[in-house]
């Protein structure tokens, strides 16, 4: 868990997708209206990982993308596009048709929310 809270940390001092990626994280997330196929994650399991690892990944997998399923749809967008799908906030205005300010200050509150989400899971 404070391995998601330290990416989410770092996310907000605007560093990159490529640097978070160094965290595990949801991948392969589909943006859609189906709550059930919000942060589905299919990345293969790590057998040459020891047993207690694999439990505290998948249970910060399970809590980071509880977290994102709970955020309000626009703001589930805005960081599916940039920490999931790696997008600039240039590609992400254009994906979502929306100003290059709105996807910033959208980026920074959906951040703000994932870490209040995660601190009060702990």
């Amino acid at each position: 868990m404070r391995a998601a809270l330290c990416a989410l940390d770092h996310a907000g001092r605007g560093e990159s997708g490529a640097e978070l990626a160094a965290t595990p994280a949801p991948t392969n997330v589909a943006i859609d209206d189906d709550p059930a196929r919000v942060g589905a994650v299919r990345s293969p399991p790590d057998h040459a990982a020891n047993p207690e690892r694999i439990v505290l990944d998948d249970e910060r997998r399970a809590a980071i993308q509880a977290a994102i399923a709970a955020l309000p749809a626009h703001y589930r967008a805005v960081i599916e596009l940039r920490h999931i799908q790696d997008c600039s906030y240039e590609t992400i205005a254009e994906t979502l048709h929306m100003p290059l300010s709105d996807v910033k200050s959208h980026l920074f509150r959906a951040r703000r929310l994932l870490r209040q989400y995660l601190e009060d899971e702990q």
